[in-house]
């Protein structure tokens, strides 16, 4: 008798720990719809920062341009070119 309620008593916590709604699926495939939402939030992020900056540096270049005050023109190295020196070092 005592071996008969030790087999149920198996079998029925052996029935208990089966997933018959599978939430362990439904639980990975959440954390995975999660980080791919996240992952693609960074990318678009990213994205517009990039473009917000490459717009300012667009700007900012022809703003730059048009007083004729560039990085080369301000450190006089088209004066150096001229004299025949090296601006690569």
């Amino acid at each position: 008798m005592l071996k008969k309620m030790e087999k149920e008593q198996v079998v029925y916590s052996y029935v208990t720990r089966e997933d018959h709604n599978y939430i362990t699926r439904q639980i990975v495939i959440s954390y995975a719809f999660r980080v791919t939402r996240l992952i693609l939030i960074i990318f678009s992020v990213s994205y517009f920062i990039g473009t917000l900056w490459y717009i300012y540096c667009r700007i900012s270049s022809e703003r730059q341009t048009s007083l004729n005050s560039t990085f080369y023109t301000y450190y006089s190295f088209n004066e150096w070119q001229a004299k025949g020196q090296n601006v690569d070092s």
